[in-house]
């Protein structure tokens, strides 16, 4: 990540890239998406949903 403005926005399509091809039936923009909303509108996310898809979603990937 280097530091630098960006450098984790650019890991996490590095990282979303990689799971995609190693492994296609997971969802990885999905991953990515949710992962844009948990930093950016951690506000909005309703805590309980998040807490059933942990448990519930999670376990297959």
């Amino acid at each position: 990540m280097g530091g630098r403005p960006g450098g984790a926005v650019a890991a996490v399509d590095v990282w979303a890239a990689q799971i995609s091809q190693a492994h296609p039936m997971i969802a990885a923009r999905k991953l990515k998406a949710l992962r844009n909303v948990l930093i950016h509108a951690y506000s909005h996310v309703d805590l309980d949903t998040m807490w059933d898809v942990v448990p519930t979603d999670l376990p297959r990937l």
